[in-house]
């Protein structure tokens, strides 16, 4: 979940990769690697990259079925009641 204080930073979706995170970078077309989630230092080589002055916070990509078994561990509202 992206929270509201996350969106003072650029945010890049991460995947695990041999226990290191790996992002895109799409100014210089190509992967960083970090080793936890959180605001991190740009690895990017361009030097006018916007990233190089703000950094970016690096979030896990979440799989498919995990969002999809968060979004229903919800209740429903139907007609004005909860239905667990």
């Amino acid at each position: 979940m992206i929270l509201k204080e996350d969106l003072q930073y650029p945010i890049l979706l991460a995947e695990e990769v041999e226990g290191q995170l790996q992002v895109y970078c799409p100014y210089c077309a190509s992967i960083h690697y970090h080793g936890d989630e959180g605001v991190k230092v740009s690895h990017c080589r361009r030097e006018d990259s916007p990233f190089i002055l703000t950094g970016y916070k690096v979030i896990r990509k979440k799989k498919f079925k995990d969002v999809r078994r968060q979004e229903n561990e919800y209740p429903r509202l139907r007609i004005g009641m909860l239905e667990e």
